[in-house]
C-alpha cells in the first residue's frame, strides 16, 4: 500500500485537499489548549409546508464547519429520516447559525461542529392505520420466527411514507428483530443506533427497553469493529444499568476495548452505503485503509475534534491523520449498496 499523510489541521491548511507531508508538523499539542466552536444564535427552520401538508415528521443530523468569524459553511447531511424538504429546511437554518469560534493557542480557527435538528408537532405516539396493520403482522410474524414473513413485510415497510417519528422508531425496532434473527450485526447496529436517536428527543421506550436497546447495540458494535462507538454506548448504558452482575461482564469487556485502543491494534470493517448515501465509522486508529471497493465510492471526509478535510477516495492507499485533530469521525460517500473495507491501524 501507498502511505500519505494528511494536513488535517486547519491551521495550517486549507479547509480541503491533500497535505504535504514535508509541511506536517509533528508535535504533540495538547488537546487541552483546543476549545471547540460554542453556538451563539441558532436559527428555528421553517417547517416545509410540503411536509406538514403530509403530516410527515422527521430528524435531519449535519456535520459542517465554522469558520473563524463563527459562520457556517460546509454543511452535510449525515443522518435523518430522509425526507428532502426537511433536509433543505434544516441547511437553511444552519446556513443562519453563528458561533463564537474555535480557538488554537489563543486564535480563531476553522473547526468542525454538528447539530440534529426535530421537525414534531404530535405530542402523542401516532401510527397511522396502514402502519398499524403492517406492524400487527409483523409482530406475529417475529413471534412465529418466520424470517421469510418478516422479510417481506419489511419490503412492504420500504414502500410505506413513514409519516411520524413514533413510526420511524418502530419501523427501526422491526429492521433490528429481523436483523437479529439472520445474524447480521451490521444491520443490528445501524437499526438500534437510529431508533435510541429518536429515543433520546421523544422517549417513547421505557428505561427497560431503552436499556435492552443499548445493550444490543453496544454487541452489535463491537461484533462490527466499531470499537469507539461501543465504548460510547457503554458511557451512556452504565448510567443506567442495574443488573450489577452484567455491568462486571461489560466493564471486563470494555477493558479488553480500552486494551485495543491502547494497542493501536489494526481493525477491519466491513461497510456498506445505505441511507444518505454515506457510511459513518469512528476511528480508533490515527491511520487508515481501503480496500475490497465494490461499487463507487466519491468522496471521503473526516470529521474531527479540531477540524474536517475532505479528499478523493483511493482504494489501498494509507492514511495517516495528525494526532492534533483528536479522535475523528469518517464519513465514505458514494454510490447506494457500494461495499468496501476499513483498516483501521493499517
Amino acid at each position: 500500500m501507498k502511505h500519505l499523510t494528511l494536513l488535517t489541521l486547519l491551521v495550517f491548511a486549507a479547509p480541503f485537499g491533500w497535505g504535504d507531508p514535508s509541511q506536517v508538523d509533528d508535535s504533540e499539542v495538547d488537546v487541552a489548549v483546543y476549545s471547540p466552536p460554542v453556538l451563539l444564535k441558532g436559527a428555528n427552520p421553517k417547517y416545509p409546508s410540503k411536509a406538514l401538508s403530509r403530516g410527515v415528521e422527521g430528524s435531519v443530523t449535519m456535520h459542517y464547519m465554522v469558520d473563524p468569524q463563527g459562520k457556517t459553511y460546509d454543511i452535510e447531511i449525515v443522518g435523518g429520516t430522509g425526507d428532502r424538504s426537511l433536509e433543505k429546511a434544516a441547511i437553511r437554518a444552519a446556513k443562519k447559525y453563528r458561533y463564537d469560534p474555535a480557538k488554537f493557542q489563543g486564535k480563531p480557527i476553522d473547526a468542525g461542529a454538528s447539530a440534529r435538528v426535530s421537525f414534531a408537532f404530535r405530542d402523542q405516539k401516532f401510527l397511522a392505520k396502514k402502519f398499524a396493520r403492517l406492524f400487527t403482522k409483523f409482530q406475529s410474524a417475529a413471534q412465529e420466527n418466520s424470517q421469510s414473513d418478516m422479510k417481506l413485510l419489511l419490503s412492504e415497510l420500504d414502500d410505506l411514507e413513514i409519516i411520524s417519528f413514533y413510526e420511524s422508531a418502530i419501523a427501526q425496532l422491526m429492521k433490528a428483530t429481523y436483523a437479529m434473527s439472520v445474524d447480521d450485526s451490521e444491520a443490528v447496529r445501524r437499526a438500534y443506533g437510529a431508533a435510541l436517536s429518536l429515543n433520546k428527543d421523544h422517549n417513547f421506550f421505557t428505561d427497560a427497553q431503552t436499556r435492552s436497546f443499548m445493550l444490543a447495540l453496544m454487541q452489535a458494535e463491537v461484533a462490527t469493529g466499531h470499537i469507539r462507538a461501543a465504548l460510547d454506548t457503554w458511557s451512556e448504558l452504565d448510567l443506567v444499568l442495574t443488573d450489577e452482575q452484567l455491568r462486571s461482564k461489560l466493564l471486563a469487556q470494555t477493558a479488553k476495548l480500552q486494551s485495543v485502543l491502547a494497542g493501536n491494534e489494526a481493525i477491519s470493517v466491513n461497510g456498506t452505503i445505505n441511507a444518505g448515501y454515506s457510511f459513518v465509522y469512528k476511528l480508533a486508529n490515527p491511520s487508515f485503509a481501503l480496500s475490497k471497493v465494490a461499487g463507487r465510492l466519491a468522496e471521503t471526509k473526516l470529521f474531527c475534534e479540531k477540524g474536517r478535510v475532505a479528499f478523493p477516495v483511493a482504494e489501498d492507499v494509507v492514511y495517516r491523520v495528525e494526532k492534533d485533530l483528536g479522535i475523528c469521525t469518517l464519513v465514505l460517500v458514494g454510490d447506494p449498496k457500494t461495499t468496501f473495507q476499513i483498516v483501521d491501524g493499517a
